[in-house]
């Protein structure tokens, strides 16, 4: 794992690891129940890149076994995104379950703490996480202009292969 940091609030994590991560050819699928989760949604469209959004009530948790089933029937998912915590409605996600199905399908698992890193210990590799993303707001309570993700290393230098979807806000070149 290696952390690489950006500046700019959370949103710009999200935007570096939903344009840098997806394959050519590939989807990103977004588990949302809410503001941030569709937050994923918005940027990948702003990229083109093709979107499974997998949108469940605010109010509640995902249905694991519609999550199961897309990911299971759909084999060009190559990223799955949520949230851990989605600040606007106080849902904490299931996310240890949701890595093990996007791992189960050989897809790489995206996770935005940036609710809960720092305030809830977060073994990344134990909720099969591959990337989890955060910032100096919120949880840490800091000045916002600080964001960075930690992520598998093995994972950020094959992204180097995948389409340069923007210049700053690309994982590959701030890692190098």
């Amino acid at each position: 794992y290696s952390a690489v940091i950006f500046t700019g609030s959370g949103t710009i994590i999200q935007d570096v690891l939903v344009n840098s991560l997806v394959p050519e050819g590939k989807k990103l699928c977004v588990v949302n129940n809410g503001a941030y989760s569709a937050r994923m949604v918005e940027i990948a469209g702003y990229y083109n890149i093709p979107c499974v959004n997998l949108e469940f009530p605010t109010t509640g948790l995902p249905d694991l076994g519609k999550v199961k089933t897309t990911l299971e029937n759909d084999g060009d998912i190559a990223v799955v995104a949520t949230v851990h915590h989605e600040t606007g409605t106080g849902i904490l996600n299931p996310i240890k379950e949701i890595g093990q199905m996007a791992h189960d399908n050989g897809c790489i698992f995206v996770v935005d703490t940036i609710s809960t890193y720092g305030l809830m210990p977060i073994d990344i590799e134990e909720q099969n996480i591959d990337f989890l993303m955060s910032s100096a707001q919120k949880g840490l309570a800091g000045m916002t202009g600080a964001s960075w993700t930690v992520g598998k290393i093995d994972e950020i230098k094959k992204s180097k292969e995948y389409p340069a979807r923007s210049y700053y806000c690309n994982l590959y070149m701030q890692y190098d």
